[in-house]
């Protein structure tokens, strides 16, 4: 039982939604202006922005907190020409929503020595807090727009003004692709749910081992093929600006999926062409996706390039997920245990997680209307 605990309390702390920052500037010769956002739920984890103890985060006890917020942020953020410090001027602090979520935004300004041709820019903030904390950062210079990410493994980064930036970009978001697809247990749960029973046939209502490798790997390329296509396609008319929903309840559908994925599992209500089951929640799953590029303020010029490098980061990353986990469960699939154990009770902790989210994100959301 104390297992069973750790297992869905852990699945639970990195089920939320991802920590992110965003930072968003433009040159201008010997200054920078833009802007810094970070949610309300990072800043309050960082200095805890609760005075009264009341759970609440009013607008008041965010500016009693101004000079400490932005003390820390500025002693964890640096911008650099030939190695001489830029000083950073915070402007304005004010109220910001980005989809269903509360962000603070600060306006800056930094001023270099000099007419700006190369940058060394740094950011530390969260990283102790959160390990899986990102801040994006745009940089738009004239006609050109450099797209980069700060992780826990990239704390500062040397920009050139003057160098095509796309390929860097390109490389970026394959890798932040992969990344979102490992750190996203609701994604991974739910094509996990669907390719346990893969493995298996049903017959009169009751799961028996496939023994056609061939029919085991039509199934898994059916499901595989159709999640692929229906996230592509969100995830693309999502980027572009073609659809769009609140960040809640996407987060919320997506949960829901997972309950449903698990449930089938137990008592198998959709029996055949379980892949338009599949494509419908895989249209879901892709603007859940799209839910990081779409709070980072890219540039027209730059948003196909990043679409493309992330998507592929996506697939990479699920690939990796299928080819490791689909020859594991064949050679399973006569065993005892994997009917009881590995699919219904590998199941039911799936749903049970998903009914966690969905409840959780559900009454998250409703708050905020």
């Amino acid at each position: 039982m104390k297992i069973l605990i750790f297992i869905l309390l852990t699945l639970n702390l990195y089920a939320h939604q991802s920590s992110l920052a965003l930072l968003n500037f433009e040159v201008k010769e010997n200054s920078i202006e833009g802007s810094y956002k970070i949610s309300i739920r990072d800043a309050h984890e960082l200095m805890g922005l609760d005075n009264n103890f009341d759970t609440k985060i009013t607008w008041k006890e965010i500016l009693e907190n101004k000079e400490r917020l932005e003390t820390l942020f500025q002693s964890n953020f640096y911008i650099q020409q030939n190695l001489k410090t830029c000083p950073l001027e915070i402007k304005k602090l004010q109220l910001d929503y980005l989809d269903s979520n509360k962000y603070l935004h600060f306006d800056l300004q930094a001023t270099c020595p000099s007419t700006i041709e190369k940058l060394t820019i740094g950011y530390t903030l969260m990283f102790n807090k959160d390990a899986n904390h990102k801040a994006y950062m745009s940089l738009k210079h004239q006609n050109t727009t450099i797209n980069t990410l700060f992780s826990k493994e990239v704390l500062s980064k040397e920009i050139e003004l003057k160098k095509d930036s796309y390929l860097s970009s390109f490389l970026e978001f394959i890798k932040e692709g992969i990344i979102h697809i490992f750190i996203g247990i609701d994604h991974i749960l739910f094509l996990v749910a669907l390719l346990l029973p893969s493995v298996l046939i049903l017959q009169n209502n009751i799961w028996r081992p496939n023994n056609s490798l061939k029919a085991t790997i039509i199934d898994v390329l059916k499901i595989v093929t159709a999640f692929t296509i229906a996230h592509s396609i969100t995830l693309s008319l999502s980027i572009l600006g073609v659809i769009s929903l609140e960040s809640w309840l996407i987060e919320s559908l997506i949960a829901f999926s997972v309950v449903l994925a698990g449930i089938n599992n137990i008592f198998p209500l959709v029996k055949k062409r379980i892949w338009i089951l599949v494509f419908i929640f895989g249209l879901i799953h892709g603007m859940g996706f799209a839910s990081v590029l779409n709070e980072l303020e890219l540039a027209n010029s730059s948003k196909l390039i990043t679409l493309l490098g992330f998507n592929i980061g996506v697939e990479l990353g699920q690939i990796a997920i299928v080819a490791t986990l689909v020859p594991l469960i064949y050679l399973l699939r006569e065993k005892r245990f994997y009917q009881p154990f590995v699919l219904k009770f590998g199941s039911f902790l799936i749903v049970v997680m998903g009914a966690v989210w969905f409840y959780e994100r559900v009454t998250e959301g409703l708050s905020i209307l």
